[in-house]
Order: C-alpha cells, then structure tokens, then sequence
C-alpha cells in the first residue's frame, strides 16, 4: 500500500540542516532571486521564482540542462523542475541564469531545505504531519537504494 506506515501524529523529529541557504551567488542586471518552494503533485517538484520584466532574454539551465522560465503574474517568472523521487529530495539543485555578456545568478535549493524549514517554522499540525511523513518516506528510500 503507498501509505503504509503513513501516520497521523508527528513522531519523530527532522534534523536540522546546517547548510540551509537561499543566498544566491553572483549577479545578474535586470533579475533578481525571489524564493523558491515545493510542490506536491504526481510527483515532487520545486520552483524557482524570479523577479525581472522579461525572462525570456535570460538562459536558465541546471547541469547540462535547459529551461524555459513561465511567468506567474507580471515581472515574476518560474523554473520548475519536477519529478524528484523521494531518495532524492536531499539533492541539491543548482540552477544557473545567464545574461547575453555571461554574467551569472547561481541559487541552490533542495526539497530538503523546504521540509525543515517549514517544519520548524509552522504551527499547522496537519503540515507538520505531511511533512514529518515526506521525511520519513525519503529516509526509507533512500535505505532500499543503499540496500
């Protein structure tokens, strides 16, 4: 069953990230970091949002990867990568924006960080659940890929 071991009440506590950073590296005229998060669908995926007029004169890429940035309402633009299977949600994704001259805007981010800040940082007991739940699935995968 795809809840098995699924629970209702928080259990266990989620270790804290020493590395947890949203600062972004370098720089780039005309866009600007705005933040990032999690979603749940299908499968896990996070956003990169970023604020600037047009993103499209800008190159987004994550390894040796391209993406086209969607705009959410005016001036904030997305980068979504999704499918992030649940061993993976302490991977950090890098993504890189570059400018025609090659200037670059570096930001890191994993599921991860999300799942312990918002764990740590929110009242709401049923997202504790959720996420103490997404915690403890990530550790069990991980184990059956180590295994």
């Amino acid at each position: 069953m795809a809840n098995d071991g699924y629970t209702d009440t928080v259990t266990n506590e989620i270790p804290a990230l020493s590395d947890y950073s949203l600062l972004p590296t370098g720089a780039v005229d005309g866009i600007t970091f705005y933040g990032a998060s999690l979603l749940f669908k299908s499968k896990t995926a996070v956003r990169f949002y970023f604020s600037c007029d047009d993103a499209s004169t800008y190159t987004f890429t994550i390894g040796s990867d391209s993406y086209t940035a969607t705009e959410k309402e005016a001036g904030l633009w997305y980068v979504e990568i999704g499918e992030i299977v649940p061993q993976d949600l302490d991977a950090e994704i890098t993504v890189v924006v570059s400018d025609a001259e090659g200037n670059e805007l570096t930001v890191g981010y994993s599921p991860m960080h999300y799942i312990v800040r918002q764990f740590n940082k929110t009242t709401n007991e049923t997202l504790k659940v959720l996420l103490q739940n997404l915690y403890d699935y990530h550790v069990a995968a991980e184990a059956l890929k180590a295994a």
